[in-house]
């Protein structure tokens, strides 16, 4: 996950909970520790609440033009 962050083509959001929209963007330095606190991942059965990753626009400029080169090259551990 970290390369398609550090790359600009996913943004990784904390939506605390299930009864509204509001998120916040984990920035790249702060993933790690992010994902590592269980109350921001979010354990439980709740759908839609924790961690969720989302396209941002040249991700999914990428994703929609030619995704399999750009995407493959950085399936490898940086």
């Amino acid at each position: 996950m970290i390369p398609f962050v550090r790359e600009g083509w996913i943004e990784v959001q904390h939506h605390p909970d299930v009864h509204g929209d509001a998120f916040t963007v984990i920035p790249l330095d702060g993933l790690r520790s992010a994902l590592a606190d269980p109350a921001v991942r979010y354990e439980g059965d709740d759908w839609g609440i924790g961690v969720g990753c989302t396209f941002t626009y040249s991700g999914l400029a990428i994703w929609r033009g030619g995704w399999s080169r750009a995407w493959g090259s950085r399936l490898t551990l940086d």
